[in-house]
């Protein structure tokens, strides 16, 4: 059974902030993938059926970290049906909102943190941006945390709460 704390059509893409240096205990790769792999479930849906990219470098607050592994890239590309493409190279902003932009026939980029595990469960911090309609904001951003749950030898996503939206 799923749970959601939010309507799935609010979650159209999402990047997440990971706090790899606050994890409570260790995290083994399989754990990630998993973890991505049940997040990418839970959010391919309500993604949209082309221009969806996701960062394939670890988000933290205080900026990019490392990459992600090839083999962990490559699933999660799979479960979103996203290419992996740098955050950088695809989002640019001049000096006002309304100068950002999506490049390249993008509609969404997500960004994904590291999975703060604690017993059986864990949060992803994530970030979404979305090109919109809006002459003065051409790209939204929502920053959620995904809330999960260990389910066997598996995660499953329990809640997504929004933390900002602009």
């Amino acid at each position: 059974m799923k749970l959601y704390s939010i309507a799935p059509w609010m979650i159209l893409c999402a990047t997440s902030f990971g706090a790899s240096n606050l994890r409570a205990q260790s995290t083994t790769e399989r754990d990630m993938m998993t973890i991505d792999a049940a997040i990418a479930q839970y959010l391919r849906p309500s993604l949209p059926t082309h221009g969806v990219v996701f960062e394939p470098r670890v988000k933290t607050p205080n900026g990019w970290a490392s990459v992600r592994s090839s083999d962990r890239i490559a699933a999660l590309a799979a479960a979103l049906g996203a290419a992996p493409v740098y955050h950088d190279s695809i989002y640019v902003c001049g000096r006002r909102p309304a100068d950002c932009r999506l490049l390249r026939n993008t509609s969404v980029i997500l960004s994904f943190g590291d999975p703060v595990i604690s017993g059986n469960s864990a949060v992803v911090r994530m970030s979404r941006l979305r090109a919109t309609d809006d002459p003065n904001g051409p790209v939204s951003r929502q920053d959620s945390e995904v809330h999960l749950a260990r389910s066997g030898a598996g995660w499953r996503v329990v809640s997504l709460l929004v933390t900002s939206v602009t």
